[in-house]
């Protein structure tokens, strides 16, 4: 039996691969942040229907169901908001959450590389990665002593990194960079 819910979830899968869908590999689960875009679609309900960019405050607003909150959310989380909420105006809503700008996603490389600032984090990056795309280490860099700040629940969590072991050892594991870390080169 044909079911509208499954087709239009199928659909969306198969023809919108955002640039960042990296992303939904990872073992950390992408949440919505200010200024990600995101396009909502409302099953037969194109009026409803809209792209929308993340406010400063977190918020999106929407027909007939004003305003919600949508930063720290997963994409899935919305979007069983959404049709709760809409469920108040229609018989049974179907609602997709499509993000379709990460903007949000961003790390902060500062210190003693070459081109410091915040660079956008559209696929997994590494810390070397990170440095590189800074445009590497600036002369009085101390490679052995690089710190990445990352917040968590509790706080902010920091990280000491060794830039020389990691290229002297082959065997040495990558720290994988997430949206919001800081890597501080001293």
């Amino acid at each position: 039996m044909f079911d509208p819910r499954k087709a239009l979830i199928l659909a969306a899968a198969l023809l919108i691969v955002p640039a960042g869908a990296a992303f939904a590999q990872s073992p950390q689960a992408f949440h919505l942040g200010p200024s990600d875009e995101i396009e909502i679609s409302v099953w037969l309900e194109p009026n409803l229907s809209s792209t929308v960019i993340v406010r400063p405050d977190g918020l999106i607003s929407l027909p007939l169901i004003g305003s919600v909150e949508v930063a720290g959310k997963t994409p899935e989380e919305v979007e069983i908001e959404l049709q709760e909420r809409f469920r108040a105006f229609l018989s049974d809503p179907i609602v997709v959450v499509i993000v379709r700008g990460f903007n949000n996603s961003q790390v902060s490389v500062l210190g003693e590389v070459r081109s410091p600032g915040r660079y956008s984090l559209q696929q997994p990056l590494s810390i070397l990665d990170a440095i590189a795309t800074a445009g590497g280490f600036s002369d009085y860099a101390d490679i052995d002593n690089v710190i990445v700040l990352r917040p968590d629940e509790t706080g902010i969590q920091r990280m000491r990194v060794n830039i020389k072991d990691i290229l002297e050892k082959a065997n040495e594991e990558l720290l994988m960079l997430l949206p919001g870390d800081i890597v501080y080169v001293k």
